[in-house]
Formats: C-alpha cells, structure tokens, sequence
C-alpha cells in the first residue's frame, strides 16, 4: 500500500466519491435513519461535493493506494476547532475512510502517519478531530494513534444532532 497526496487533475481522483459514499453508508447507516444517511449522501458526499472539496486549495487529501485503487483517504485542512474549544495552529481532520473491505488492514494507520508527517511539515501544533461518540472502533483508534479527549461538539447530520468527542495530538512546535 501506498499513500500519496491527492491532487484535483489525478486520474485516480474520479474513484473518491464512490469510495466516500460507500465508506460513510457502512458506518453510519446501520445506526441512523435510511432517509437521512441517503440525504447526508447526496448533499455532502455527491460527486460534485467531493470534486468541490478537492479543488479547495486549503483542503489536503491523502489516500492510500494499492493495484491503482484507493483504499483509504483522508480530508484535512486548517481550522482552530469548534468554538467551544479553541485550538490555535491546528489543522483538522474532517474525513478518514478505509474502504469497507480494507477496514482493520492497516490503512487507517498508514494514512495517519502521513497526515502527522503533513501536519509537522506544515508547521502545525495541533490535529484535531471529532468522532461520533457512538463509533467506540474509531474512538479506540484515535487513542492508540495518540489522540486525546478534550471535550465535546455537536455535529449536525441535516437536522439530526450527533454527539461528537473532540479529540486532539500535541504536535509539539510544529
């Protein structure tokens, strides 16, 4: 497995949306309502949204690779966190996917070693992230990555309000 930097103009781009939309549905769906994950689909992981985030030049997509397929990926970008917690020099990372076939092979692992490695080059202090208080498999590996629980945001799903854990790693002075 590779990972590798995604760019807007790479052939391999046109395989993200699908791989987000599948990767979302497997772990949400069985926890939410159908018409909800089916809206949140549309709206936010359509082809056009995805293609959209791509082009943002302060967006960084990383994906992992193998046989010319992306496995994983991963959506970061610059943001001081929700404003209950305020989190200076810090990037975010907003998705992080591994392909439902390749869920516990390591991809997730693989792509938050490039996304500490980004995150220290660029100067950053802090990663942060939230996750959905009911996934306790992302929970877990947010932790053995280094992660730590500072405190709580609400993430709205269309109209559906869903606890997340805020969570964060200490990159040092960058």
């Amino acid at each position: 497995m590779k990972v590798q930097q995604l760019h807007p103009g790479d052939r391999i781009a046109a395989q993200l949306p699908a791989l987000a939309r599948r990767a979302f549905d497997t772990t949400y769906r069985p926890h939410n309502p159908n018409e909800l994950i089916d809206e949140y689909l549309l709206d936010s992981l359509s082809d056009a949204a995805v293609t959209k985030d791509l082009a943002n030049p302060l967006n960084t997509f990383l994906i992992a690779v193998e046989d010319n397929a992306i496995t994983g990926y991963l959506k970061m970008r610059p943001s001081k966190g929700p404003k209950t917690i305020s989190i200076d020099d810090s990037v975010e990372i907003e998705r992080i996917y591994a392909a439902p076939d390749y869920t516990g092979r390591g991809v997730g692992a693989e792509l938050m070693k490039a996304a500490i490695t980004h995150a220290h080059n660029a100067n950053f202090k802090t990663i942060w992230l939230g996750v959905w208080a009911e996934n306790q498999r992302a929970v877990k590996f947010y932790e053995r990555e280094g992660f730590t629980a500072i405190g709580e945001h609400v993430f709205m799903m269309k109209d559906d309000p869903q606890r997340d854990f805020v969570m964060s790693l200490n990159l040092g002075d960058g």
